[in-house]
């Protein structure tokens, strides 16, 4: 794989307001190549999934990344 390149994620989270405001700081960080949207509810509705573009340098960047989205309270899974 070569760098930098362009990543899309899918965030699952809770249903909490709060979720969008944290991941919305951390993407402050990062370059950012298409913004956090909302994309689907669970049919039980406890679960949003959002999507998000990022333009990544490394490898190094990448795990940070994950690790850092990851510790956002009420995120549930990053794919």
């Amino acid at each position: 794989m070569s760098y930098p390149a362009e990543f899309h994620f899918r965030i699952i989270v809770e249903v909490e307001s709060s979720v969008v405001t944290a991941l919305t700081a951390l993407l402050a960080a990062y370059r950012v190549t298409a913004p956090l949207t909302a994309s689907r509810v669970s049919s039980a509705g406890r679960y949003h999934a959002y999507s998000v573009s990022v333009e990544i340098r490394s490898q190094a960047e990448l795990c940070a990344f994950d690790a850092a989205v990851k510790q956002v309270p009420g995120v549930r899974m990053l794919l």
